[in-house]
């Protein structure tokens, strides 16, 4: 569990493998929700395209990109490069 999301009733338990996680926990990236890998990969599956670019590629992106946000972020680095060390150690475990 990565949290929690407080609304006027009740409190939200957060996993870890909710897709708009990142938008939450970097809200000065995204301040509208937008533009993170989850949700491009969402725009690519609406359009009937093929999604060639893999997490690895999406970090690579944003770390050499010509808006210094994300890598002049003191977490957002490292909270990718763990993630995506993550999703490589089980994306073959069954």
């Amino acid at each position: 569990m990565a949290g929690f999301i407080k609304t006027p009733n009740t409190t939200l338990p957060l996993a870890f493998d909710n897709p708009d996680l990142e938008p939450l926990i970097f809200p000065d990236l995204f301040p509208d929700g937008q533009g993170h890998f989850y949700s491009q990969n969402a725009d690519a599956l609406e359009d009937n395209t093929i999604k060639t670019e893999t997490y690895g590629k999406y970090i690579k992106h944003c770390l050499l990109c010509v808006d210094p946000r994300f890598h002049l972020h003191p977490y957002w680095p490292h909270y990718s490069y763990l993630r995506l060390e993550k999703l490589r150690n089980h994306q073959n475990t069954m």
